[in-house]
Protein backbone atom coordinates (compact mmCIF):
# COMPACT_ATOMS: atom_id res chain seq x y z
CA UNK A 1 0.00 0.00 0.00
CA UNK A 2 2.76 2.18 0.61
CA UNK A 3 3.72 2.29 -3.56
CA UNK A 4 -0.31 3.59 -3.43
CA UNK A 5 -0.13 5.96 -1.15
CA UNK A 6 2.85 7.25 -2.93
CA UNK A 7 1.32 7.82 -6.05
CA UNK A 8 -1.73 9.42 -4.53
CA UNK A 9 0.80 12.20 -2.84
CA UNK A 10 1.70 12.91 -6.26
CA UNK A 11 -1.52 13.42 -7.51
CA UNK A 12 -2.23 15.99 -4.76
CA UNK A 13 0.86 17.67 -5.63
CA UNK A 14 -0.15 17.55 -9.44
CA UNK A 15 -3.96 19.05 -8.09
CA UNK A 16 -2.33 21.87 -6.04
CA UNK A 17 -3.36 20.76 -2.75
CA UNK A 18 -1.82 22.56 0.02
CA UNK A 19 1.29 21.61 1.57
CA UNK A 20 -1.07 21.03 5.22
CA UNK A 21 -4.04 19.16 3.30
CA UNK A 22 -0.99 17.02 1.73
CA UNK A 23 1.07 16.24 4.88
CA UNK A 24 -2.56 15.51 7.15
CA UNK A 25 -4.04 13.43 4.41
CA UNK A 26 -0.65 10.89 4.29
CA UNK A 27 -0.65 10.86 8.15
CA UNK A 28 -4.03 9.97 8.17
CA UNK A 29 -3.94 7.07 5.37
CA UNK A 30 -0.54 5.57 6.93
CA UNK A 31 -2.96 5.63 10.58
CA UNK A 32 -5.36 3.96 9.07
CA UNK A 33 -3.59 1.16 7.42
CA UNK A 34 -1.44 0.62 9.89
CA UNK A 35 -4.60 -0.66 11.97
CA UNK A 36 -6.11 -2.33 8.69
CA UNK A 37 -5.30 -3.71 5.80
CA UNK A 38 -8.13 -2.53 2.95
CA UNK A 39 -10.79 0.04 2.55
CA UNK A 40 -14.13 -1.76 3.05
CA UNK A 41 -17.13 -0.54 5.00
CA UNK A 42 -16.18 -3.13 7.84
CA UNK A 43 -12.81 -1.23 8.52
CA UNK A 44 -13.93 2.08 7.89
CA UNK A 45 -17.16 1.44 10.52
CA UNK A 46 -14.12 -0.14 12.81
CA UNK A 47 -12.12 2.86 11.83
CA UNK A 48 -14.65 5.41 13.14
CA UNK A 49 -14.85 3.96 16.79
CA UNK A 50 -11.38 3.97 17.05
CA UNK A 51 -11.16 7.77 16.50
CA UNK A 52 -14.25 7.95 18.75
CA UNK A 53 -12.11 10.32 21.18
CA UNK A 54 -11.31 13.10 18.47
CA UNK A 55 -13.29 16.42 17.74
CA UNK A 56 -16.12 15.95 14.86
CA UNK A 57 -13.51 18.05 12.34
CA UNK A 58 -10.57 15.74 13.05
CA UNK A 59 -12.94 12.85 12.29
CA UNK A 60 -14.42 14.53 9.52
CA UNK A 61 -10.86 15.33 7.71
CA UNK A 62 -9.62 11.90 8.67
CA UNK A 63 -12.52 10.26 6.70
CA UNK A 64 -12.16 12.75 4.01
CA UNK A 65 -8.65 11.76 3.79
CA UNK A 66 -10.09 7.56 3.16
CA UNK A 67 -12.73 8.68 0.80
CA UNK A 68 -10.00 11.16 -1.68
CA UNK A 69 -7.64 7.95 -1.34
CA UNK A 70 -10.39 5.74 -2.07
CA UNK A 71 -11.77 7.68 -5.25
CA UNK A 72 -7.70 7.77 -6.64
CA UNK A 73 -7.65 4.00 -6.57
CA UNK A 74 -11.01 3.79 -8.29
CA UNK A 75 -9.96 6.25 -10.45
CA UNK A 76 -6.73 3.85 -10.95
CA UNK A 77 -9.47 1.36 -11.81
CA UNK A 78 -7.60 -0.77 -8.26
CA UNK A 79 -11.28 -0.64 -6.49
CA UNK A 80 -14.78 -0.99 -7.64
CA UNK A 81 -16.52 1.29 -5.64
CA UNK A 82 -16.04 4.40 -2.79
CA UNK A 83 -16.42 2.90 0.37
CA UNK A 84 -17.07 5.38 2.93
CA UNK A 85 -20.54 7.61 2.71
CA UNK A 86 -21.59 10.44 3.45
CA UNK A 87 -23.67 9.23 6.66
CA UNK A 88 -19.92 8.29 8.04
CA UNK A 89 -19.48 11.72 8.24
CA UNK A 90 -20.49 13.72 11.32
CA UNK A 91 -22.69 16.86 10.57
CA UNK A 92 -21.23 20.01 12.21
CA UNK A 93 -23.59 22.74 13.58
CA UNK A 94 -22.95 26.18 12.01
CA UNK A 95 -21.63 28.50 14.95
CA UNK A 96 -22.93 32.35 14.81
CA UNK A 97 -26.19 33.54 14.68
CA UNK A 98 -28.61 31.46 12.62
CA UNK A 99 -30.45 34.96 11.76
CA UNK A 100 -29.90 38.51 10.93
CA UNK A 101 -30.86 39.64 13.99
CA UNK A 102 -28.83 42.50 15.77
CA UNK A 103 -28.15 42.50 18.66
CA UNK A 104 -30.31 46.39 19.18
CA UNK A 105 -33.02 44.32 17.66
CA UNK A 106 -33.00 41.78 20.39
CA UNK A 107 -32.73 44.87 23.57
CA UNK A 108 -35.53 46.50 21.82
CA UNK A 109 -37.90 43.48 21.47
CA UNK A 110 -36.68 42.31 25.10
CA UNK A 111 -37.43 45.78 26.56
CA UNK A 112 -40.74 45.90 25.00
CA UNK A 113 -42.21 42.84 26.11
CA UNK A 114 -40.39 43.76 29.60
CA UNK A 115 -42.66 46.77 29.66
CA UNK A 116 -45.77 45.13 28.33
CA UNK A 117 -45.54 42.64 31.24
CA UNK A 118 -44.34 44.96 34.15
CA UNK A 119 -45.42 44.23 37.28
CA UNK A 120 -45.76 48.13 37.59
CA UNK A 121 -48.40 49.12 35.24
CA UNK A 122 -51.32 51.00 36.46
CA UNK A 123 -54.02 48.83 37.41
CA UNK A 124 -56.67 51.61 36.51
Amino acid sequence: MKNKIDQYKNYLINQAKSNNTISSYISDLNRFFTLHDEISRDNIIKYKEEINGLSSSSINRKLSAIKSFNEFLLMLGLIDSVKIIKRDFIKIQGKGNPTNITESQVSEFLDKVSNKYSLHRDRN
